[in-house]
């Protein structure tokens, strides 16, 4: 059997409310070379019966891995990748829906490169919009943009949820360990390593419907000192700096501070002392000139002391 040329990819967890939909929107693709891998975090709803009653009907293959133990979202990214059959990977939430000609325009996009430029790049980067046809977001700042992430958000400050093709050989190249010290580490350090080994094509059309619900939790409105996911947060942060501390410095200085700022902010909501929060930082002297400013900015902005 040939191999798809597209792996769609959805990590699941206590989807089936939003299953029946997101499959619709795979059915009506006039693209039909793909195949939907679903990575199961332990659902402990009729995630798995629907599924596989979904398996059943489908014109197209459907794979089903279920978790033994929950792995939270970055773990699962992991598991889908190196799971994925096809030569391209897109990945998609559990009730995230596709344009119907979203899988078309890809390759017809991308057959439309040389063969230079697609050697030279990890894959191409769309838009989305919600279900009421709302673009989310910024547009690029222009049409067939080679770029990284790091440019496209620190330099030109595009913002929104993103629709990505990626190549899986490449994406199997990226190792990344995560610790176990909370439930939920963002998966942006993934797609930062990613970004600062590889570049993008970025393209302003819209391929992904990013379904907006009331179950829907935002993360940030709910942060602050002893806060769920704040071990994941602070780590982030201190990551990124770590990882990329020189070429941030040299090429995004403004982002590189409030970087720091952040990781002052995260590190107080995690319970950490002032003092463990400058002796773990990669950069001391700054964090430490920091720390009155991220004060002055909670008592301002949330009027509490961190």
């Amino acid at each position: 059997m040939e191999s798809p040329l597209i792996t769609i990819f959805s990590p699941t967890y206590n989807a089936e409310s939003f299953l029946p939909y997101v499959f619709e929107t795979l059915q009506k693709q006039d693209y039909k070379n793909f195949e939907w891998l679903v990575v199961d975090d332990c659902s402990t709803d009729n995630t798995i019966q629907i599924l596989k009653a979904l398996q059943d009907k489908a014109t197209f293959p459907i794979r089903i891995i279920q978790n033994e133990t929950n792995q939270m979202v970055t773990k699962n990214i992991e598991i889908g990748i190196h799971n994925a059959n096809g030569k391209f990977l897109y990945l998609t939430g559990h009730d995230d829906g596709l344009t119907d000609n979203c899988l078309s325009t890809f390759v017809e996009d991308w057959n439309s490169l040389d063969i230079q430029t697609q050697d030279n790049i990890c894959g191409l980067v769309y838009h989305c919009e919600d279900q009421d046809g709302n673009f989310i977001g910024t547009k690029y700042p222009f049409d067939f943009w080679i770029s990284n992430d790091f440019e496209m958000r620190f330099k030109y400050h595009v913002k929104g949820e993103k629709s990505s093709f990626h190549k899986v050989e490449i994406l199997k190249k990226i190792q990344y360990s995560y610790p176990e010290i909370d439930v939920y580490i963002p998966e942006n350090l993934f797609w930062f390593e990613l970004s600062y080994r590889y570049n993008f094509m970025y393209i302003n059309k819209v391929l992904r419907v990013y379904f907006q619900h009331d179950s829907h939790q935002n993360i940030s409105k709910s942060m602050g000192p002893g806060k769920k996911y704040m071990a994941g947060f602070s780590f982030f942060f201190s990551e990124i700096i770590r990882k990329y501390n020189t070429y941030l410095r040299k090429n995004y200085f403004k982002m590189w501070v409030i970087l720091q700022f952040n990781y002052i902010r995260y590190s107080r909501y995690n319970l950490q002392s002032f003092s463990g929060i400058v002796k773990n930082a990669e950069n001391k002297l700054v964090v430490a000139l920091l720390i009155p400013f991220v004060i002055i900015f909670e008592l301002i902005k949330f009027k509490r002391l961190i």
